[in-house]
């Protein structure tokens, strides 16, 4: 991962955060990341996971939700958990705009 997509992260995480805090304080449903992009499987991993024997990890492909059509290659499943995560996060950031131009 380079420098630049490990800061698009943090920087998605910390607006993440932000938007979680004004929703929980203003009575709205705080926002949940989407499990299958890969910070949104990370969150759910921490969240989930049994103290007794939790083991921080990387990301990787075998924490995000499986595929609906299994593909033979390991680059053909990353480019379609990819796809996936790419068109998860348009749909939930033109809900946000949608929701903003709302009031």
């Amino acid at each position: 991962m380079s420098n630049r997509q490990s800061w698009a992260q943090v920087i998605i995480l910390a607006g993440t955060g932000l938007y979680f805090a004004a929703n929980l304080l203003s009575g709205n449903t705080p926002l949940e990341i989407p499990p299958v992009t890969m910070l949104g499987a990370l969150c759910r991993y921490i969240a989930n996971a049994d103290l007794a024997d939790f083991q921080p990890m990387k990301a990787n492909f075998g924490i995000l939700p499986e595929l609906p059509q299994a593909e033979k290659g390991k680059r053909e499943r990353a480019a379609m958990h990819t796809a996936r995560s790419l068109a998860t996060l348009k749909d939930m950031i033109r809900h946000f705009i949608q929701q903003g131009s709302n009031g």
